[in-house]
């Protein structure tokens, strides 16, 4: 250290490395501070939003789900006189309305999947065989397509929110069930074949006599026809020649 207020060239070699990074550390924490209150400021008034309503110039507390307001506060950030909702209302959430919503009745075409209560409106669905697109207000069910055009499978049915998807048969699905057809019927065949090799070795005696005991009169039969006939013809050529003697 040089004379009393002068910093020598030793103390100039850790001071300003130190003045630098006091520099750096302020310009990176100045952004940080700067918008902290900004959004303590934000949540403050979303808060503010979740609880209270604005009537005219002053602000009331919201009335709880399942409720509605029966008269509002006269003193600021106080209390609202709140009432239960009625039989077939309800109120999802925090309220600041007199009234509670009309429960919903479902369509003809609808199922009631859930009641409603004085919490959650009623929860309809499509009846079966029927849907309606989730991304669109449902005024109508929509029929279920019966199914896919030609060349086409199921890839998945039809539902209350989705009608049928189809989709091309892959490769593999298609090998597979040609694998599976084939299998089948090579199956049946052979259980045919191996079913008939033990009847016969069975019952090849029995079904033979049985099948010439049943036979055997018409067999009997079919000789005498055919001895009828031979006479009958011999007959007749006998009679033609002496016609012409």
């Amino acid at each position: 250290m040089g004379p009393t207020g002068v910093i020598s060239s030793q103390g100039m070699s850790w001071w300003l490395p130190l003045k630098t990074f006091i520099f750096l550390t302020i310009l990176l924490i100045a952004p940080v501070t700067d918008s902290l209150p900004q959004r303590l400021l934000r949540n403050l008034e979303q808060q503010d939003n979740d609880y209270f309503y604005t009537h005219g110039q002053i602000k009331c507390r919201v009335c709880p789900a399942g409720f509605h307001v029966e008269e509002h506060c006269t003193i600021p950030n106080s209390n609202s006189t709140c009432e239960p909702c009625e039989e077939g209302s309800y109120s999802e959430g925090p309220t600041g309305l007199m009234n509670c919503h009309t429960c919903t009745h479902c369509r003809t075409d609808q199922e009631e999947v859930s009641a409603c209560t004085n919490k959650k409106n009623t929860v309809c669905r499509c009846t079966s065989g029927k849907y309606c697109l989730p991304d669109n207000p449902c005024e109508i069910c929509h029929k279920c397509s019966t199914s896919c055009p030609e060349g086409e499978v199921v890839k998945h049915p039809c539902n209350a929110t989705a009608d049928i998807q189809c989709s091309q048969p892959s490769i593999r699905n298609r090998l597979w069930r040609c694998i599976t057809i084939v299998s089948a019927i090579l199956f049946v065949i052979i259980g045919v074949f191996a079913g008939y090799r033990v009847l016969e070795k069975r019952w090849s005696r029995t079904v033979s006599k049985t099948i010439y005991a049943l036979m055997s009169p018409w067999v009997q039969l079919q000789r005498i026809v055919n001895a009828i006939n031979v006479l009958s013809f011999n007959t007749i050529h006998i009679y033609k020649l002496f016609s012409n003697l």
